[in-house]
């Protein structure tokens, strides 16, 4: 699982890094297109998390004790990722409606996204 478990945590990584970059850049500099983009890499990376989870990429060996394994944490991690697809759906949808708590919930997405960041970098510091 070693070469498929780091690329398959880099490119959610990468993916979230893109993706918090795109809505703050476009939050400062008030372009909307950016915006929509930034939440679409969000929405494609639940996706992504959500193929990774049903075609069973990662197995979590059986385990005995109080220590979970890694592959447990990268399964909890992209449970989690998942999620953030709901979020950013809900803010895509805010921003086509024009509603005033657009800003709230990408504030959201993005706090949600940056706590994910560290979880897969905590994640990455344990396989190696």
């Amino acid at each position: 699982m070693g070469t498929n478990y780091l690329l398959l945590t880099s490119l959610s990584q990468w993916g979230l890094f893109l993706g918090i970059g795109l809505i703050c850049y476009a939050g400062i500099e008030k372009k909307f297109n950016l915006l929509m983009a930034g939440q679409s890499v969000f929405i494609a990376l639940s996706l992504f998390a959500l193929w990774i989870l049903l075609s069973h990429q990662i197995v979590v060996p059986e385990f005995t004790g109080d220590q979970l394994p890694k592959e447990a944490r990268t399964v909890s991690y992209f449970v989690t990722l998942s999620g953030v697809g709901l979020f950013a759906l809900a803010g895509l949808i805010m921003h086509l409606l024009k509603t005033r708590f657009q800003l709230v919930i990408n504030a959201l997405l993005v706090l949600y996204a940056l706590a994910l960041f560290f979880m897969v970098y905590n994640l990455q510091r344990i396989a190696s």
